[in-house]
């Protein structure tokens, strides 16, 4: 059921453990389970997965995830802690190797909070499937509330053995334990009931009051070592990201150590979003987050260009060669259309043109560029052709995109503020793009971009005539169709705030501070939340009109007012996004739900961590690291 105690922070679900280039998602839950789940563009979700969970007591409970706490997050380093009062309190510490194929490293510390001694077990469950939903628990992407339970891995056929030394393995992973503890391995014949564990290690403990012992173990898709070293395996894990992340140069201008943790770690999660998928293994695939496997080119670009912006350059060129290669037609009617793997929307070319040109005027890179250039004017061509096209069906108005789809929703229309407002953002970036490379067709795209801009801010215009003195306006982000009529659309994902973010209007003009006094006065504001959604599937039927799209209206909305000074808006906005929007271990997920804090769809999220660096870099300004 859903949390009645409405606003309380968002609350973290899962965490990434895995290493940039990594060819497996590995994520720790809070129910002290790690789930190590294949990669591949086939499918979006429920691919085949492996993982081990953590139980306790001589019934093998699962812990109650509701009650557990995440030690303090060192800011860029993916090594968490869960913790746990059970019979004694128990911690489970996590991280992946830097391997393509992670090895898990994990420390189980167990500690007597009594005034008397106890003696107990625990227990580690090693499980596999072709449907991972069965070990993370997660319906699609989280879109329904956290509500995990042990029952899911005692449902699958165990084909896991014991191969002596505290080694067990199946036919393709295998798991070993380091411990003076005793272990005892509890086979299917001595645990017969069906919806019991079965298979797995029993680890039995004797305490005297605030005594306290660990053990180590290892996991991994493959052979694990014979010898765990998880001192020496987390220091080299630190060492690395430590390096990784060195070459920041843009941070946040603020002395606070937990904005700067913060920043960093928003990176390393959106670094972690970098993949090889295994039908794709000589490409970057630049994920969107949390199970999915699938890619949308906005989402990724929002990501890579926070990374460009910081300074982590080095990683981000391989990823847009991924589209280029892989999502890009090169030949026939639609010579220069980016496709999709999902749902086609409008922005895709705009959001890759955009992406790249930043990407080049931030490495300076001639032969990058020169790889680069054919791509970008067989992409402007085909919008081109497009913003051409739109009269030819009677459409409210031309030269704009033709009626289509914007986003994943499929109702189709003019989305004039987010197909083409990110369009035109693609158009501005390749025009400084090719001034700065002096090439030959600067002139031809920088009057692309005047036209494209000129004609958005022309209907813009028109559809404002006779609103100058109102007191309340709303830009329709359906040409054609009233706000009213929309309603079960998110619209602040795509709509009128997005003519001020692509620079259509500016945001000192009146018709920012119309805006902003329609969406207060229709109570559209919550909070300072600015997302809220008005569509009916966003997952959990039960919570409609209660969750938040979160960053994203909020990046857009607080550039305005931090552009206008009005520090008290932008204050009140920014206090939400840190309370409402990211987790006290830096996770952001790409909703939030007033009811239910465990409500977490796409955590962690890749387009939201980029998000937030850029709104960090907003409120606090700017400034190159010393």
């Amino acid at each position: 059921m859903p949390n009645t105690e409405y606003f309380t922070p968002p609350k973290t679900a899962r965490v990434y453990l895995h290493q940039p280039h990594s060819n497996r998602a590995v994520l720790l839950f809070p129910d002290f389970k790690v789930v190590n789940l294949e990669l591949t563009g086939e499918k979006h979700t429920r691919q085949s997965a492996v993982g081990f969970i953590l139980l306790h007591g001589q019934d093998n409970t699962a812990v109650d995830f509701k009650a557990t706490t995440f030690s303090d997050v060192l800011g860029g380093i993916p090594i968490y802690t869960v913790n746990a009062e059970e019979e004694c309190l128990i911690s489970l510490e996590a991280f992946c190797s830097f391997d393509e194929n992670p090895i898990t490293y994990a420390r189980v510390t167990l500690k007597n909070t009594k005034d008397h001694h106890i003696e107990d077990s625990v227990a580690i469950l090693p499980r596999k499937t072709t449907d991972d939903v069965y070990l993370t628990n997660l319906d699609d992407t989280g879109y329904c509330s956290y509500n995990p339970g042990a029952g899911s891995w005692f449902m699958l056929n165990s084909s896991w053995k014991d191969n002596g030394g505290n080694h067990a393995s199946d036919s393709e992973s295998s798991l070993r334990i380091e411990t003076s503890l005793s272990v005892k391995w509890m086979p299917k014949s001595e645990c017969p009931i069906y919806h019991k564990a079965s298979d797995y290690y029993k680890v039995s403990y004797s305490l005297d009051p605030n005594e306290s012992v660990s053990f180590d173990l290892v996991f991994a898709l493959g052979e694990v070592p014979a010898k765990i070293n998880f001192d020496s395996e987390k220091e080299k894990v630190i060492s690395r990201w430590n390096e990784i992340l060195s070459d920041i140069k843009v941070v946040p201008n603020s002395d606070s150590q937990n904005i700067q943790g913060m920043y960093r770690h928003l990176a390393a999660q959106s670094l972690q979003m970098l993949a090889k998928y295994s039908d794709s293994p000589d490409l970057i695939t630049p994920r969107q987050g949390d199970v999915g496997r699938y890619v949308w080119p906005w989402e990724a670009a929002m990501m890579l260009t926070a990374l460009d912006h910081a300074g982590l350059t080095s990683w981000t060129g391989d990823a847009y060669k991924y589209f280029i290669e892989k999502w890009l037609v090169k030949e026939g009617e639609d010579k220069g259309k980016v496709m999709s793997c999902h749902q086609q929307w409008g922005n895709l070319n705009g959001s890759l043109v955009w992406g790249i040109s930043y990407h080049l005027l931030h490495t300076h890179d001639r032969a990058e560029f020169e790889y680069f250039r054919p791509y970008l004017n067989m992409m402007l061509d085909w919008m081109e052709s497009e913003r051409e096209r739109s009269s030819e069906f009677g459409e409210l108005y031309s030269g704009i995109f033709p009626t289509g789809k914007a986003s994943d929703w499929r109702t189709k229309a003019q989305y004039w503020c987010f197909t083409d407002g990110q369009n035109v953002m693609g158009y501005e970036k390749m025009a400084e793009l090719y001034k700065e490379f002096d090439d030959p067709d600067s002139d031809r795209v920088a009057k692309c971009f005047e036209n494209y801009l000129g004609t958005l801010q022309d209907i813009a215009r028109d559809v404002y005539k006779g609103h100058e003195n109102d007191e309340c306006f709303f830009f329709p982000h359906q040409l054609g169709v009233a706000p009213e009529e929309a309603l079960q659309y998110c619209y602040y994902t795509s709509g009128a705030i997005y003519l001020f973010f692509s620079g259509i209007i500016p945001y000192t003009s009146r018709e920012f501070e119309q805006m902003d006094n329609y969406y207060n006065f229709h109570g559209m504001f919550d909070r300072g939340l600015a997302g809220r959604m008005t569509n009916f599937s966003v997952g959990d039927g039960g919570l409609y009109g209660d969750i938040f799209y979160t960053v994203n209206a909020e990046q857009m909305w607080l550039k305005g007012y931090m552009a206008r000074g009005e520090q008290a808006k932008a204050d009140e906005m920014f206090d939400a996004v840190m309370k409402y929007c990211i987790t006290s271990e830096y996770i952001v997920s790409e909703r939030y739900c007033s009811r239910d804090p465990w409500y977490s769809p796409w955590q962690p999220n890749a387009s939201s961590c980029g998000r937030m660096m850029d709104i960090l870099l907003t409120y606090f300004g700017e400034t190159n690291k010393q």
